[in-house]
């Protein structure tokens, strides 16, 4: 055939085999794999140890890779066309070494797997850490509802609680309208504080808690409840961080004095000093056999704990309720 005369300046593998898979020609890089191959030979007795190479001859046109002898090969069967029929009649076999490009795309197939096990991983991660997340946005929330209750809790109920005592004298005092009105307007006046407290609620601002004790001995006057007040050492900035805490304790406390205890006299001693500060608030009301704790005493334990402080409630032999407080300068 005019074909053979080209053949070994083919440099891909090629053989030639008629439909009884007798080799018709072959080049110089195909007896490079099949030494012993020779013209007129039957091919399968030299292609039978390699059975994925051995299936293709039956072929009549494919492409697929084999491996042969440790190297991969890229086989392309195609039929051949002669006389004036144009009936195929042999089949050129053709072998392209492509052992690099196959370790290149099983080595890109692996890191794609690697990739693929990373990427699966780091979307497990993020899902997890989102979770976390969640819930920890949860918990703050939360928390900060606690908090919102908690405020709603000692300033709603202060204010209340001296409204209600102001009301009380108003109603007393009914016979006589001049002497309710004073009374009466100091009632309207802690309605409009409520009010003002509940739009700045959660807005934790700091202040003086000498400056707050002041206004608390002036306000509980107005509901026949004397504070009287002992404030020992200078208050510094950092303080401050303290104001909440202190402020909100005493305030529960003197709205317990009045709505449990009936008493009359509150005794509030504030010691500040570079550690911190200790508060100690005793009344002269009716006390308690038994402390039963309450939003108000649960309100006040969470208050110190939190800033990492102590809290005792003490019980009079006779009569009375205390509160003592220390809470550690915060930094």
């Amino acid at each position: 055939m005019d074909f053979e005369k080209y053949m070994d300046y083919i440099d891909d593998a090629v053989v030639v085999i008629n439909n009884m898979y007798d080799v018709i020609s072959v080049n110089a890089t195909f007896l490079q794999i099949f030494p012993d191959v020779k013209k007129s030979d039957y091919i399968k007795l030299h292609t039978e140890k390699h059975p994925e190479f051995d299936a293709l001859l039956s072929e009549a046109s494919t492409r697929r890779n084999v491996c042969i002898n440790g190297r991969v090969y890229a086989v392309y069967v195609s039929p051949v066309y002669a006389g004036k029929s144009h009936a195929p009649a042999a089949r050129s076999i053709t072998l392209t070494d492509v052992t690099v490009y196959d370790q290149i795309a099983r080595e890109a197939e692996a890191i794609g797997q690697i990739l693929e096990k990373s990427n699966n991983d780091i979307k497990k991660h993020n899902a997890e850490l989102m979770g976390k997340n969640e819930a920890k946005e949860k918990l703050a929330r939360e928390n900060e509802n606690a908090i919102l209750m908690r405020e709603l809790h000692d300033t709603i109920g202060h204010s209340l609680t001296v409204q209600n005592g102001l009301n009380r004298l108003a109603l007393m005092a009914l016979p006589k309208w001049e002497e309710s009105r004073d009374e009466l307007i100091m009632a309207k006046h802690l309605a409009e504080l409520t009010l003002v407290e509940l739009d700045n609620l959660g807005q934790h601002t700091d202040g003086s808690i000498k400056a707050f004790l002041w206004k608390l001995k002036n306000s509980m006057s107005h509901v026949q409840l004397n504070v009287e007040l002992e404030i020992y050492g200078e208050e510094q900035d950092l303080h401050s961080s303290l104001y909440i805490p202190l402020s909100r304790i005493s305030q529960e406390a003197a709205t317990n004095a009045l709505r449990h205890g009936d008493a009359d006299t509150l005794n509030i001693s504030l010691t500040l000093t570079s550690a911190g500060a200790s508060l100690h608030i005793w009344d002269n009301g009716k006390g308690a056999a038994v402390i039963e704790k309450g939003t108000g005493l649960t309100n006040m334990e969470e208050r110190v704990k939190d800033m990492f402080g102590e809290i005792e409630f003490c019980i009079g032999d006779k009569d009375g309720f205390g509160v003592k407080v220390f809470l550690p300068m915060q930094e």
